[in-house]
């Protein structure tokens, strides 16, 4: 009703005042009309976006707070944030990033993390030098103040990598797995797994001490942490150098209890983790005796032919132990694989060929082929 009854014009003005109770009570109600979403629209057409950011570098905190919270909810709205960035805010916004009020810090960086989410801004928030006040910020005692500095590093990562690693970031958001706030450990989550593509990253990520929280963090009752955590672990697997960490650190027993998911992208990334680790001849030997065998066979019957393929070139891996193959024969292996030989993708035949050639040199196991 404000809005339609021509109340923006007047709440723009008076943020233009030099008078400070009069600046402060349109500036709060333009905050709190900006959690509409067509009044994002109207508010920044009625131009109150230079006046809101006029506000941001005003001695006074509170307008400090206010005018930083009507922008992290003005950011929400993917044209306001291009907008927003383009009208100057970065600066004073990057400003309050380090004011001792963490009220401010707070709308600030929640502000922060919703501009860093367009692509168009991320060049020019880490050119305004945001990146290690946001790292620094991970340190906060505030949890919400946590968990949008994780999002905006997360945001900003892909392209900058170095940066975060530079800036100590990588330690810092292993901390952050530990963190009571499932929010927190979701969007640090989020930012190692983008991090961990990089093979420099991979081998700081196992040397700063993550694989234990990584591992911890397989059995979160919250999905998307479990699934970004098992993304990160699927990376760090590919590094030859982390299997047997990874395998002493007791990656092995959550990772092999995430196969029977009922997400079947987290049993891929779970998949994938084993099929790299059982590369290596100790971990062929340990994975069984903590019994994955009976989920992968199941996986085997996967209708998503990629972690078809994912589960019998993890069963050929880890046919070429003979310790294995008396426990890959007893849980009921060779009916599956027998049937891939009949499979249309000819890369899955051959994995299956490959594993019963394996089984085949044993006496008992001759016979049960034939």
């Amino acid at each position: 009703m404000i809005v339609l009854e021509g109340g923006l014009p007047p709440l723009v003005d008076l943020m233009l005042t030099q008078n400070e109770r009069l600046q402060e009570h349109a500036v709060v109600a333009i905050r709190n009309l900006s959690v509409n979403e067509q009044n994002e629209v109207d508010i920044v057409a009625e131009g109150a976006l230079a006046p809101i950011i006029n506000l941001l570098r005003v001695p006074n905190e509170d307008l400090q707070e206010h005018a930083a919270g009507a922008l992290a909810n003005l950011s929400t709205n993917p044209m306001n944030k291009i907008r927003i960035v383009n009208d100057g805010a970065l600066g004073p916004l990057v400003a309050l990033l380090r004011s001792p009020d963490e009220l401010v810090v707070e709308q600030a960086v929640m502000c922060m993390r919703n501009l860093s989410a367009s692509p168009e801004n991320r060049a020019r928030i880490v050119a305004e030098g945001a990146m290690p006040r946001l790292t620094s910020l991970l340190r906060s005692p505030v949890d919400k103040i946590q968990e949008a500095a994780a999002g905006a590093i997360r945001n900003l990562s892909g392209e900058n990598e170095d940066s975060v690693s530079g800036e100590g970031g990588i330690a810092l958001l292993i901390a952050l797995l530990r963190s009571p706030s499932e929010s927190t450990q979701e969007q640090a989550a989020s930012a190692l797994w983008s991090m961990s593509t990089n093979e420099r990253n991979q081998a700081k990520i196992v040397s700063e001490g993550g694989i234990t929280p990584l591992k911890d963090c397989l059995r979160s009752p919250n999905k998307k942490v479990q699934e970004q955590c098992v993304g990160i672990i699927r990376n760090l697997s590919m590094n030859e150098a982390n299997e047997i960490p990874m395998m002493e650190e007791g990656v092995l027993p959550p990772l092999i209890e995430l196969l029977r998911s009922l997400n079947e992208r987290i049993q891929e990334h779970a998949c994938v983790g084993l099929r790299n680790l059982s590369m290596h001849p100790r971990c062929k030997l340990q994975m069984v005796q903590d019994g994955v065998m009976e989920p992968l066979v199941g996986l085997m019957r996967s209708p998503l032919e990629v972690i078809q393929e994912h589960t019998v070139v993890c069963i050929r891996n880890l046919s070429m132990a003979l310790d294995n193959v008396v426990t890959i024969m007893e849980n009921d292996a060779l009916p599956p694989l027998i049937g891939m030989l009949r499979h249309h993708d000819p890369k899955i035949q051959e994995h299956a060929a490959v594993a019963i050639r394996n089984l085949s040199v044993h006496d008992e196991c001759e016979a049960k082929v034939v």
